[in-house]
C-alpha cells in the first residue's frame, strides 16, 4: 500500500490585531477582523478581558455620569503617602473616595459647568482641577473642601507642570497663550519670574494640552487644524517654543498621557506618538493606528471627540482611548493598544464594548497595590476594570 503523507499543523499567531483598513487576503493571515473584549499575553494568546465591578457600594446622588477621575497621593511631612481618590461628575459636583468605596461631597462653595470636562494636575501636595468650561480653577489639598485655587491663577481648561512651575493654557481671553507660575509656588502668577509664552497666536486653534518629556515640555494645539511645539528652558529668561509639526489637532487635554519613554495622543486622525512625530517630521510616520483611518472615519462619534480620555493600562502593558460610537451620545467603546511584545510582533489593536467609559483612569488598587484601570459611568458609578469576574457589574454577561 502507499504510505501516507505526514500531516502537519501550522498555528498562525495575530500579529496585527484589529485592522479595518487592511483587504481581507492580508487581514486573513496575521489579522484578526474584529478583537473584541480581549487582551494580548505574553504568550501570544488573545484570552478575554475580565469583568466589571462597581469600586462604590451605593450610587452617587443623582446618578450622574463621572467626566473625570483621578487618583491623588500626598506625601505631607510625617514621612506617610496619604491616597485620595477624586471624581468630577456631571451635575458639578467633587467627590473623594479616599482608599475606600465611600464617596464624600467635597464641592463645598466651588462651582463646576454641569457636563463639562475636568483636567487634573498635581502639584506641589495639591490637586488642581481644570473644566473645558474654563470655570475658575479649583485645588484641594486632601482635607476639607475644595475650593477657587489661591493666587488668581488664569483662567484655562487644562494645566501641567514643567522645570518645577505650573502652567495653565486656553483662557478665553487668549487661548493661544501658555502661563507659568513662580518657580514652585502656584499662587504666585504676577511679577517677575512669573510670566506667558504666546504660540502661534490666532492661528484658527486654541492652546489644548501639555505634558513634561524628557526634560522639556511638549504643547498641543488643536481642535481644527492642530500643531505640535516642543516648550525648553529653565527659566524665565531662556523659556522658548519651536514647532515641531503641523496636522495633528489634539482633541482633549485628557487624550494623551505617557508610555514608557514615548508620549502616546490622539488626534481626529488617529493615535500617534510624540516620539515617532518628532522622527520622521510629519504625521504620517507617527501613526500608531495606521491600519485604522477606517475606524475614526465612521466608527466613531467625531463630534465628541472632546470626551476622549487615556489611561495607560501598564500592568497589562496596553494604552486605551475611550470614544463614543458613530450614532451614540455617550463613550462605551474603548479603543486599545498593546505594547506587550512590541520588539516581536508590533502594536496589536482591540476595542472593547458594552461598558460605559465616559472616563478613565489609573487608580493604584490599596489592597493589591496593582495600578487597576477604572472607567466612569454615566449612572453613578465608577466600575474597576479586568476583574477576575466575566460579567459586567456581576449581572450581565458579554460577547
Amino acid at each position: 500500500g502507499q504510505m501516507r503523507a505526514a500531516s502537519t499543523t501550522k498555528i498562525l499567531t495575530f500579529q496585527g490585531g484589529y485592522a479595518t483598513d487592511l483587504p481581507p487576503m492580508v487581514r486573513d493571515l496575521t489579522f484578526l477582523e474584529t478583537a473584541q473584549n480581549v487582551l494580548y499575553s505574553v504568550s501570544g494568546s488573545v484570552p478575554k478581558v475580565g469583568g466589571t465591578l462597581a469600586l462604590n457600594g451605593t450610587v452617587l446622588s443623582g446618578a450622574p455620569s463621572i467626566m473625570g477621575m483621578f487618583d491623588f497621593w500626598t506625601a505631607g511631612t510625617g514621612g506617610t503617602f496619604t491616597q485620595y481618590f477624586v471624581a468630577v461628575t456631571s451635575d458639578g459636583r467633587i467627590y473623594n473616595f479616599g482608599n475606600g468605596t465611600t464617596a464624600t461631597d467635597i464641592t463645598g462653595s466651588v462651582v463646576i459647568t454641569a457636563n463639562s470636562i475636568p483636567t487634573f494636575v498635581q502639584f506641589n501636595d495639591l490637586l488642581f482641577i481644570f473644566t473645558s468650561a474654563a470655570d475658575t480653577p479649583i485645588s484641594w489639598a486632601g482635607a476639607g473642601n475644595a475650593a477657587a485655587a489661591s493666587g488668581s491663577p488664569p483662567v484655562g481648561r487644562f494645566g501641567f507642570v514643567y522645570n518645577d512651575r505650573l502652567w495653565i493654557g486656553a483662557t478665553n481671553a487668549d487661548p493661544s497663550r501658555l502661563y507659568y507660575c513662580a518657580a514652585g509656588d502656584p499662587t504666585t502668577w504676577t511679577g517677575g519670574d512669573a510670566g506667558s509664552i504666546y504660540f502661534n497666536r490666532n492661528d484658527g486653534d486654541r492652546l489644548m494640552g501639555g505634558i513634561e518629556h524628557k526634560q522639556r515640555g511638549i504643547v498641543f494645539k488643536g481642535p481644527n487644524k492642530g500643531s505640535l511645539h516642543e516648550l525648553s528652558g529653565t527659566s524665565p529668561s531662556t523659556y522658548a517654543r519651536t514647532k515641531l509639526v503641523d496636522g495633528l489637532p489634539l482633541q482633549s487635554p485628557n487624550s494623551l498621557g505617557a508610555v514608557g519613554d514615548d508620549v502616546w495622543f490622539a488626534s481626529d486622525q488617529g493615535c500617534h506618538s510624540v516620539a515617532a512625530t518628532e522622527k520622521f517630521g510629519n504625521f504620517t510616520g507617527a501613526f500608531l493606528t495606521r491600519f485604522l483611518t477606517g475606524f475614526f472615519r465612521t466608527e466613531i462619534n467625531r463630534t465628541r471627540l472632546a470626551n476622549v480620555w487615556f489611561a495607560n493600562y501598564s500592568h497589562k502593558s496596553a494604552a486605551l482611548w475611550t470614544f463614543t460610537p458613530s450614532g451614540g451620545s455617550a463613550n462605551n467603546l474603548a479603543l486599545g493598544l498593546s505594547y506587550i511584545r512590541t520588539n516581536e510582533e508590533g502594536l496589536k489593536p482591540f476595542t472593547w464594548t458594552g461598558r460605559t467609559c465616559q472616563s478613565a483612569a489609573i487608580r493604584i488598587n490599596p489592597t493589591t497595590m496593582l495600578r487597576e484601570l477604572v472607567f466612569g459611568g454615566n449612572d453613578g458609578f465608577v466600575y474597576r476594570q479586568d476583574t477576575t469576574n466575566y460579567s459586567l457589574n456581576n449581572t450581565t454577561a458579554y460577547n
